[in-house]
């Protein structure tokens, strides 16, 4: 096979996660051709979207030792590690990182689209445990150094509106579909005051059509599919003269990060999507709430926040509908004499002080199994299971990964829990939602940021203080206490089956959103 197909069977691949057989393509091309510029490129991608750094890394070095521009340089310093293998690794990770973005800027370097030629964002950063604020910030100067075309403003933001017509809000993402931004965000969109507002859905592609989705296209007053370039994104955007433009998350994707530098609305903002602060000069609110934030919160990002006053989270929430068969736990090779703690969250949300914690559960309970779900990666599942090993020990056969379910099954698994175990430093969000809505008890330990206080906030909003936890230790009594004491359990499920009403279809939300959105704009014309 000649070194083009071989390239494109490897690409192929790589889209399926079939990542072994992907880089053994790269690999042979490269056998025959060692400076290969596709191959190498494509190969490192591949161990980098593996969390195999060093490798990665290496790959990279050969890269620009050949082909030394200036996006491969911004490229290979944006790898960031998916599992970490410790702490101390993320703290030297951290320190180089910032020491590399701080070259960059300072040598000038310099892209044309940062979307072609990059493809990057900080996604990883959030699920670290730490203030991410300096590092976003230095990130963000460097693209607007490297590519000035990125601030780019509309015209109708730079004259002062007129008319007293409704406020046209549009709402963008490229997850309106069963996603968890889907999930989270087409309450909102739905049930806002089309009396006060004026709704545009902006749908990055690729669209995903399922009910989700439709239910947003067909619940706003505008729908959009926006063109695949910056470019001409920016002008149907413009074109539309939008008040607001709420970003449903920022960072999880490169459109909508590079997109955000421009100025398309008077009024730009995001939320909890991502739960991280932007860095980006043109994002100017982080709108949360005052249960998801500490006194000190407004030191940890670069937009003004905003805190929704009493409501248990930002989102205008569906409750997902459990009209299913629900099968029993042999259906998922589970044993019923078991104590079954879940945690279903993805396993980049599995920071290395998490390990402690399920070590002290399994090492506490003789008859607790805990159940993860495997990545779609599963190269990250193998790096996981190898950090239980060296943390956790012997205990750690007792971590069960399942193959990713479908979305009642997954719902199944949840009633069939003793324990749902919420990650610390972050937390779930649609997860414990979810979770609240069958009646099963979340075990949380609130962190200094606001992406590890979801859980906590909306047990403050329900009144239920039992299952959140004051330190590691704690978090381990509780999660034990309840696995093991059947009486505390279903006392603890019937208070959340009795008030988890206060966190679905909470008027109030739609109520402080407004509010929110008519102040922002009034305060954008007074200036």
């Amino acid at each position: 096979m000649n070194p083009e197909s071989l390239i494109n069977l490897g690409s192929i691949l790589a889209e399926q996660n079939e990542n072994d057989d992907a880089i053994e393509c790269y690999e042979k091309v490269l056998a025959l051709e060692p400076t290969h510029q596709i191959a190498l490129y494509s190969l490192a991608g591949v161990l980098a979207n593996q969390s195999r750094m060093s490798e990665a890394q290496q790959v990279f070095e050969k890269l620009l030792h050949s082909y030394p521009t200036d996006a491969l340089k911004i490229k290979a310093a944006l790898q960031i590690p998916i599992i970490a293998p410790s702490v101390q690794a993320l703290v030297d990770w951290r320190n180089e990182f910032s020491s590399k973005i701080d070259e960059l800027i300072k040598t000038g370097v310099r892209i044309k689209d940062p979307l072609k030629e990059l493809g990057k964002t900080n996604f990883y950063l959030a699920f670290q445990g730490f203030d991410n604020l300096e590092l976003n910030n230095k990130v963000a100067q460097l693209m607007v150094s490297a590519c000035p075309s990125l601030v780019w403003t509309a015209p109708h933001c730079l004259t002062i509106r007129q008319t007293q017509s409704r406020i046209r809000v549009g709402f963008i993402s490229n997850f309106f579909h069963l996603h968890s931004i889907g999930k989270t965000s087409r309450g909102l969109i739905a049930e806002l005051s089309r009396n006060r507002f004026e709704v545009h859905s902006l749908f990055v592609p690729p669209v995903i059509n399922d009910p989700v989705s439709k239910l947003i296209q067909d619940s706003s007053d505008h729908y959009h599919i926006l063109p695949n370039s910056l470019e001409d994104a920016r002008k149907v955007i413009a074109d539309l003269k939008l008040d607001i433009l709420f970003y449903q998350d920022i960072g999880m994707e490169p459109f909508t990060y590079y997109l955000a530098f421009s100025r398309l609305a008077p009024v730009q903002c995001v939320s909890f999507g991502h739960p991280d602060t932007t860095g980006i000069d043109n994002i100017d609110y982080f709108v949360s709430t005052d249960f998801f934030e500490t006194l000190e919160a407004d030191s940890h990002y670069s937009e003004k926040l905003i805190r929704l006053h009493n409501v248990g989270t930002p989102t205008y929430y569906y409750a997902p509908n459990i009209n299913f068969k629900v099968n029993k736990r042999s259906y998922f090779g589970l044993k019923d004499q078991t104590h079954l703690y879940f945690c279903p969250q993805t396993l980049f949300k599995f920071h290395p002080d998490f390990d402690l914690i399920l070590a002290n559960i399994l090492n506490r309970d003789s008859q607790g199994v805990i159940v993860c779900l495997e990545a779609h990666i599963p190269y990250w599942t193998k790096l996981l299971k190898q950090r239980f090993q060296l943390s956790i020990g012997k205990a750690a056969d007792r971590i069960l990964f399942l193959p990713r379910q479908n979305y009642n099954d997954y719902l199944n698994l949840l009633i069939l829990s003793d324990v749902v175990l919420d990650t610390i430093h972050f937390n779930g969000m649609n997860t414990s939602l979810e979770a609240f809505t069958v009646g099963t008890p979340v075990v949380t330990l609130p962190g200094k940021f606001q992406r590890g206080r979801h859980t906590s906030s909306m047990y403050r909003k329900m009144e239920i203080e039992e299952c959140i936890a004051h330190n590691p230790i704690d978090y381990t009594e509780l999660a034990v206490h309840l696995a093991s004491d059947n009486t505390l359990r279903k006392t603890i499920s019937s208070k959340i089956l009795e008030r988890n009403s206060k966190l679905f279809k909470d008027r109030k939300v739609l109520e402080r959103w407004e509010d929110f959105f008519t102040n922002a704009l009034n305060s954008s014309i007074e200036k």
